[in-house]
């Protein structure tokens, strides 16, 4: 959307550097969202209620704490935090317009997907999905061409939405379109697994993994393969600009690449959250 705004090379410039700083604190809930989507499908696997309960607060104080001090940091230095990115004056003006809206971004931020991660591990993995899509596709996007074209607020529009929709996930492009399959894979079968574990039952925990690698993986393949065929198509709902889309031509090859490795690892790596073993006979996990 941002790319067939007025002045789009300065809006495209200025939200990608936005998205960039927000992408690098995002990192920061998103591991307490793993964490404590494990440690309280885990509790309650085992009957433990309490412990998921007082899990669920020590990640959300946690968190927010962090994002404070992340959203205080953007606030102070907002003049200077692009110039890791840019020296165009321009672009600066316009990210320093966005600070404000960047910093409240990091704030709702550090503590929505924490509760995302304890509604996961309780199991509400789609209530979960139903409110993602809905601040997406309902609020999010109408919002943003609504303030775009109808208002003119330029990127500043773009931001609104960009807000909106980080509730749910925390990038735009088409590799990050794809990659909410394997997330989705990275949050239920982790739980899934969680719960086996957290019940003792080690066989359905390892079946678990093997169908949701398989699975993640094939359809990996699938999306690689479209964008091979169709890269220009699928850049054009982004930008119109010729220049870009050349760009973009360039870099198909190392998107496939990440669409395909990031279909196994964002699988695998939920499960290193669990820190299981195998036994001596190679039958059982166990925790350690």
């Amino acid at each position: 959307m941002t790319g067939n705004l007025k002045n789009a090379m300065i809006a495209v410039d200025a939200l990608s550097i936005c998205n960039t700083i927000n992408g690098w604190e995002m990192m920061i809930p998103l591991a307490f969202f793993a964490g404590v989507g494990v440690r309280v499908a885990n509790e309650l696997g085992a009957g433990n209620g309490k412990a998921a309960k007082f899990a669920t607060k020590v990640a959300v104080a946690q968190s927010t704490v962090i994002g404070l001090i992340f959203c205080v940091l953007i606030m102070i230095f907002r003049k200077e935090f692009a110039l890791i990115f840019t020296t165009s004056t321009d672009v600066l003006d316009e990210v320093d317009k966005l600070a404000f809206l960047l910093a409240i971004t990091i704030l709702l931020n550090s503590v929505q997907p924490v509760l995302s991660g304890v509604a996961v591990g309780s199991g509400w993995q789609a209530t979960v999905a139903y409110i993602n899509i809905g601040c997406y596709y309902v609020i999010g996007l109408p919002l943003g061409f609504l303030m775009g074209w109808v208002f003119h607020l330029s990127v500043e529009a773009e931001k609104v939405r960009q807000r909106v929709k980080t509730w749910s996930s925390p990038n735009v492009s088409v590799a990050s379109w794809e990659m909410m399959i394997p997330l989705a894979f990275f949050t239920g079968a982790g739980v899934r697994v969680a719960n086996e574990l957290g019940a003792g039952n080690g066989k359905a925990a390892k079946f678990a993994t093997e169908v949701a690698v398989a699975q993640s993986a094939v359809i990996g393949l699938i999306f690689s393969a479209v964008f091979m065929i169709f890269p220009e198509e699928l850049a054009s709902v982004f930008t119109s600009t010729a220049v870009v889309l050349r760009e973009i031509d360039k870099l198909v090859p190392l998107i496939v690449l990440s669409i395909l490795l990031n279909s196994v690892q964002l699988v695998l790596s939920e499960f290193v959250w669990h820190e299981w073993l195998w036994d001596r006979d190679g039958k059982h996990w166990l925790l350690t």
